[in-house]
This record gives C-alpha cells, sequence and structure tokens, in this order.
C-alpha cells in the first residue's frame, strides 16, 4: 500500500482507538493531490482517503475517514466523518456524529448527532494557513445543525447555528448567536452573546469579566469568574475542558507513536524485528532479562553520577555535561518508545503484516498507558519486556531474527520497504 494510504491507516487507527470501535471492512482511497466522489456517485462501504485535497459531491453509504489538507463535504455521509486537516468544510449532510481537528472549520450543513471539534484561530491571530493553493481561514463557524451535544475547543468560534443537545466549549473566544436547545457550559477567554441567540436550559460562562447577556437568551445564566492559575489551582479548567484535553492529548500521543513507528519501519526495521524475534522465540527470557536489567537501574544513576564526576575533573564541564545528556536521554528515550517493540509484538498475534501489526498494537498499549495507575503499570511492563528482548537479542549476536520462524533472517518487510 502506498505511503498516503497507510498515513491515512494511521488516522483511522488513531481516531477508531479513541473514539470509536475498530474499523472493519473500507474502500480505501489514495490520490496524491485531489479525490473527488462525484456528485450522483454512491460508495457502499466506510471510505477511507488521503489526499491533498478531498471533495465529497455524491455518497459515502458509511463512515469518512480523512486525511488532507483541505477537505470539503457537499455531498451526504451516512455514518461518522473522522478527520483531520488544515481546513475542513461540510455543507452537505453528516448523517450521524462528527470528530474533526483543523485550523479552520466551517459547518454550513448538517450534523445528526454529536459533534466534537478542535480547531484554531485566536482574536490576536487570525493570520490564514496556507494549504496549497488555497488560503485557510482560522478558526469554528458553526452556522449549519447539529442534531445532538456539540463540544467544541480552540482558538476561536462562531456558533450561528443551532445545537440539539448541550454546548460545552473551552474556547479562546467565542461568539454565540444561534440556539441550543440545551445547556450551554462555556469556558472562554471572551465571550459575546447576540440578540438573536436562544439557550433553552443554563447558559454557564466563565471567563475574565461578566458581560451583559441580552434579555431573553436564557431564563438561568450563570456567571464563573475565572480563576488566576497564578493562584496555585489548577481548578480554572472546567471538568468539560479537562475531557476534551484528555481526548486532545491522547491523539498527539497516539498520532506521535504511529508516526515514529513508520519512520522506523520505513528505514531501519531492524531495530524492532530483530528485538522482536527474541521476544517472540523466548519471552519469558526476555521478561527475565528485563527484570534482572530494571535492578540493575537502580544503581546505573550512581555510576552514572561517578563517571560524570571524573569526566567533569578530568576533561571539564563541557565534556560531563554531554555525557549526562547522553545517558539520561538513552534511558529516557527506551523508556519512551519501548511500546514500539512490544507493540509490533502483540499486534502480530492479529495480522501478519508487520506495519499493520505495529501500528495496532503500539496505539492499543499508548492507549491503555493513557488510563491512571493502570496505564503507568502496563507502560511498566512494556518497558521491562522491551529492555529484556533488546538485551536478549544482544546475546544472540543480532540474529534473534533468524532464530523465529515467523521473522525469518531476511524480513520481507525489510526488503520491501529498504530505501532504493
Amino acid at each position: 500500500m502506498k505511503k498516503k494510504s497507510w498515513l491515512v491507516l494511521v488516522l483511522a487507527l488513531i481516531l477508531s482507538l479513541t473514539f470509536t470501535g475498530s474499523v472493519a471492512a473500507a474502500e480505501i482511497a489514495d490520490a496524491a493531490d485531489v479525490y473527488r466522489l462525484a456528485a450522483g456517485e454512491t460508495i457502499d462501504d466506510d471510505l477511507i482517503v488521503a489526499a491533498s485535497e478531498v471533495f465529497i459531491d455524491g455518497t459515502v453509504d458509511g463512515d469518512l475517514i480523512v486525511a488532507a489538507a483541505y477537505v470539503e463535504i457537499n455531498g451526504v455521509v451516512t455514518g461518522d466523518v473522522l478527520g483531520a486537516a488544515a481546513g475542513i468544510t461540510i455543507n452537505g449532510e453528516v448523517g450521524d456524529d462528527i470528530r474533526v481537528g483543523a485550523a479552520g472549520i466551517d459547518i454550513n450543513g448538517s450534523v445528526g448527532d454529536d459533534a466534537l471539534i478542535a480547531g484554531g484561530g485566536t482574536q490576536e491571530f487570525t493570520t490564514p494557513i496556507p494549504a496549497g493553493a488555497r488560503s485557510i481561514r482560522q478558526g469554528i463557524d458553526i452556522s449549519g445543525s447539529v442534531g445532538g451535544d456539540l463540544i467544541v475547543a480552540g482558538g476561536s468560534a462562531v456558533i450561528g447555528g443551532s445545537v440539539g443537545g448541550d454546548l460545552l466549549g473551552g474556547l479562546g473566544a467565542v461568539t454565540l448567536t444561534g440556539t441550543v436547545d440545551g445547556d450551554a457550559n462555556l469556558e472562554v477567554g471572551s465571550i459575546s452573546v447576540g440578540d438573536a441567540a436562544r439557550v433553552g436550559g443554563t447558559l454557564s460562562y466563565r471567563t475574565s469579566d461578566e458581560i451583559s447577556v441580552p434579555a431573553g437568551v436564557s431564563d438561568d445564566v450563570e456567571y464563573r469568574e475565572a480563576v488566576s492559575t497564578d493562584a496555585g489551582s489548577g481548578s480554572a479548567r472546567s471538568g468539560v475542558w479537562r475531557v476534551v484535553s484528555w481526548f486532545l492529548r491522547t491523539g498527539a500521543i497516539l498520532l506521535g507513536f504511529a508516526l515514529v513507528g513508520w519512520l522506523v519501519m520505513r528505514f531501519r526495521p531492524t531495530l524492532l524485528t530483530t528485538p522482536v524475534a527474541a521476544l517472540e522465540g523466548d519471552p519469558g527470557r526476555s521478561a527475565g532479562y528485563g527484570c534482572l536489567a530494571m535492578v540493575g537501574l537502580m544503581v546505573i544513576p550512581l555510576i552514572s553520577a561517578l563517571l560524570v564526576f571524573v569526566v567533569a575533573l578530568f576533561w571539564g564541564f563541557g565534556p560531563a555535561l554531554l555525557l549526562f545528556l547522553f545517558l539520561f536521554s538513552t534511558l529516557a528515550l527506551l523508556w519512551i518508545f519501548s511500546p514500539l517493540i512490544t507493540g509490533l509484538w502483540l499486534g502480530r498475534r492479529f495480522t501478519e503484516n508487520q506495519l499493520a501489526a505495529l501500528i495496532l498494537g503500539t496505539l492499543g498499549l499508548a492507549l491503555i498507558a493513557r488510563i491512571p495507575i493502570l496505564g503507568w503499570f502496563i507502560y511498566l511492563i512494556s518497558f521491562i519486556l522491551a529492555l529484556g528482548a533488546i538485551i536478549a537479542a544482544r546475546g544472540q549476536g543480532g540474529s534473534a531474527a533468524g532464530q523465529s520462524g515467523d521473522l525469518p533472517a531476511q524480513d520481507p518487510l525489510e526488503k520491501k520497504m529498504a530505501p532504493a
């Protein structure tokens, strides 16, 4: 499969693992410049597409998962829309949920259920974003309709359409001129409420300055004064914003793992396949090596400190600082990226495709690691197994890849993906 297809598959796995169930069968499209589903055409399946620009003028009878510089939906998507781009415009109809992130987002059409939106733009910074031949205006503009709840986070937003459920927002600036059938809970830097705005439930907002809300907008208006985080409290962020922040942070971590894994498998796959072969051959042995290494790591800081002191004494502060950074960064990188090894090992139980196994296993581990307490324990186990596998592979003289029936000495992926 081509590079862009793999990138959009990464996006599909990230979004499906983070927000929904896994993507089953789907049609995968790959276009270097422009992908267009023409008006009158129908895809009776989920569609996964990556391109410079994507235009959906026809009908997708399923979910749409998309990664592009610019996305425009003028037709119909009967399921969910999951997407990331510089600019996203929805003029048509989405039957279910949308979960999208972009510098500029315009929703002029209709969304059948809930919408989770992250966008850019602030009152101070509205410079357009170049995306190919286009210039994307930053910010979120909702003039259409959202049937369910609307959760919006980012720089600035203008909400002039209709929201069938609750409105939850964490924004730098918001202008509310539309209607919200449920409650509106906003945590913002600044807020403006128009005369035509209507909130069926409670309009609750937190900002630095209280505003005058026009009569008739809501029967129940609550103002909460912003609490300075300099006062030693993180209470300035509401529970809604903490939830949104968790999703955004988790998505960034998963995307980082996916991209690093793809790069390693593209250019140096043996960095992963060799220790994985050792782990495949004897997991118990690798776990044992890892536990012994963990015991050794307890004394490494003392040894490292002594070594750095000796270097500083004889060679000066500069070389000592470089040595300290090298020792610390080596352990830190091994800790951070250990799920790449254990993820590939686990993913191979579900698919024989190396890259798909790496992405599936690594993202699964990284997602579990975001769970408080349990996540830290899982990450520790992953680190022990990965460290032990590296030691076991080194002990075998780097020939572990040739000792596993599943990973032959000449790894097909390495041969296939090696740069020309």
